[in-house]
């Protein structure tokens, strides 16, 4: 590991709380800098490379200054309310930013931007020439002065205007491999939150091979914006220019980087998820039409459908059905399978003979009559439990169904997860260039993509094989005291226990195990959740039984239908446990 990271760890400890630098901001941002600098060099074009020397040529209250501002929300401060002790001199360190074009004052405001600056109680001063009405709020009194002085400018007070937003947001992605974490993510570590695992971050992580690809980067996400605001809007002027910056969107270049492509197909898919809600159905297709994303083509079908295409429909649906991308396309195709076929039936008359003839077709129809998994098949169990005492209904239906020789924890998602982050700790954690990009993250990046096993196949294969032997037991024991508190998306300590993980690996087969995991690393993020929330382990016989609760009113959600499913294929013990709640007067 770099050892530049080493820092973050050494705060000095005063009657057990640890007490950070007055400038521990200012540190942190000089860690991105110089981590972006080292491992990205490649990515930074020659604006953001005078800014980083700059900046460190820079004297120590104006970086202060520079980072306390860029650490704020939004672009535009009042002067009046800036104040920061740990920087004695503040007029000359602004004046030096001002000087390089980082920071600039102003004293007139556009409307939209005073309204987000100042407080109703500020307005009123600035407008005297529009009181506001009483009746009015803030968004209303905006509107009316808007609609009848568009460009007025509003005198103010010294304003100041952040603008390097530009290069911040730059060196946090480069830094954090996303726009989603922010600079807090270094103080809860260094007030020791949340501890994370230490990885080797090596240039071979970064994302962008040069500016361009960053610039692009950027460009999807600011016309995703732009895009998604348009479609919000919802009329047909909007509609025609949402098709323009949808033009605009698909032309952004790629440069050949499967990161980058999987980046525009996610945020196609989440316009077309948009444009689907405000029922602009015809955009829709074309969004969920040009991309790659795993739910694109069962949402397709459904929008097909809901324009009436039913032959498209039918097609694309017995195309899925035939080779599934996963369970969770092949269970929503197969639920709209019956009405599609009952109208392609019913349209037969006046669409090409072919559609039905096809072997693909009556494929699909005998799959759906063999395979289709019956919730009825599902052993129910009834649990009464009394209505006033105050605990959650799962840890109350746990506590009366454990007994002399029986265990029941609850346990949701956290133990099959839990059993995995703990064999594979160190194959999850394993330095495979483009998977670790900072020291804060609890899962490799491409966690979620369809060849994050097979980069780590030659791991996977040797760490399975232990569980051919007592090694996995010993693995996994190991893991829980060594990694203790160490942050995991597999693993949540708050749930797993000494106790709890003695009867699963006493209980739970090497075999049953390897089912459990294989179908976990096929979909992490579908297959991550829906397990039942009990466990009940029978000590006498070692043997065990999930059991999920549904309280009055409560059905099953369809991954935890896909895991019941698995559990029939592979006879584990498994049941709905259906509360009710006693009755006070009986």
């Amino acid at each position: 590991m770099r050892t530049w990271y080493y820092w973050l760890y050494i705060y000095p400890v005063l009657n057990g709380v640890i007490v950070l630098n007055e400038l521990y901001y200012l540190e942190n941002f000089k860690l991105v800098l110089e981590s972006v600098r080292e491992r990205n060099s490649q990515a930074l074009n020659n604006s953001d490379k005078q800014f980083i020397r700059l900046f460190f040529a820079a004297p120590q209250a104006a970086q202060a200054l520079l980072v306390r501002l860029i650490m704020r929300k939004g672009e535009l401060f009042s002067y009046a309310k800036l104040s920061y002790a740990e920087i004695p001199d503040f007029s000359a360190a602004l004046e030096f930013l001002a000087d390089l074009g980082w920071v600039r004052l102003k004293t007139q405001l556009r409307l939209d931007e005073a309204f987000a600056l100042f407080t109703l109680a500020e307005l009123k001063l600035l407008l005297p020439q529009w009181p506001k009405a009483s009746s009015e709020i803030k968004e209303q009194w905006l509107s009316r002065i808007l609609a009848s002085e568009p460009d007025l400018l509003v005198q103010v007070q010294k304003v100041v205007e952040l603008r390097v937003s530009d290069h911040s947001q730059r060196f946090r992605l480069l830094f954090f491999g996303n726009l989603k974490q922010n600079w807090s993510e270094f103080v809860t570590e260094q007030l020791g939150l949340y501890k994370y695992e230490a990885v080797d971050l090596n240039a071979e992580a970064a994302l962008f091979g040069s500016p361009a690809e960053l610039d692009s980067y950027m460009a999807l996400e600011s016309l995703y914006s732009d895009i998604e605001q348009t479609l919000l809007a919802y009329d047909a002027v909007d509609l025609k220019l949402a098709l323009v910056q949808l033009g605009q969107f698909q032309a952004i270049a790629m440069y050949d980087s499967p990161w980058l492509s999987r980046r525009r197909d996610k945020l196609l898919f989440r316009l077309g998820r948009t444009a689907e809600r405000r029922q602009q159905f015809s955009l829709a297709e074309q969004l969920y039409g040009r991309c790659n994303w795993e739910e694109s083509r069962q949402r397709l079908v459904r929008v097909y459908e809901l324009q009436g295409k039913t032959t498209q429909a039918v097609e694309l649906a017995a195309t899925a059905l035939a080779e599934p991308q996963n369970e969770a396309e092949r269970q929503q195709v197969l639920r709209m399978w019956p009405r599609l076929y009952k109208r392609f039936m019913q349209q037969r008359s006046t669409v090409s003979t072919d559609a039905v003839n096809t072997p693909q077709f009556h494929q699909v129809n005998g799959l759906l009559q063999s395979s289709r998994f019956s919730t009825k098949n599902i052993h129910a169990l009834s649990l009464v439990l009394p209505v006033a005492v105050p605990a959650r209904v799962e840890h109350r239906s746990a506590k009366s169904l454990s007994g002399y020789a029986e265990q029941c924890f609850f346990v949701e998602n956290c133990l099959i997860n839990g059993l995995f982050g703990l064999l594979f700790w160190d194959v999850l954690f394993a330095p495979v260039p483009g998977a670790f990009f900072h020291p804060f993250q609890t899962r490799p990046a491409d966690l979620y993509e369809t060849d994050f096993q097979k980069r780590r196949a030659h791991l996977f294969e040797q760490r399975f094989r232990s569980l051919e032997t007592s090694e996995y037991q010993q693995i996994i024991r190991k893991n829980y005291v060594r990694k203790q508190g160490i942050q995991s998306s597999f693993v949540h300590w708050g749930v797993l226990s000494d106790g709890l993980i003695s009867h699963a690996l006493r209980c739970i087969s090497a075999s049953e195990l390897r089912l459990y995991f294989t179908r976990l690393l096929a979909t992490p993020k579908n297959n991550g959740n829906g397990m039942p929330d009990l466990i009940i382990f029978d000590l006498l016989s070692n043997r065990y039984r999930w059991v999920e609760i549904k309280a009055p009113g409560d059905k099953l959600q369809d991954n935890q239908v896909r895991w019941f499913e698995f559990f029939a294929t592979h006879n584990i013990e498994a049941a709905v446990c259906y509360v009710q709640w006693a009755d006070h007067e009986g």
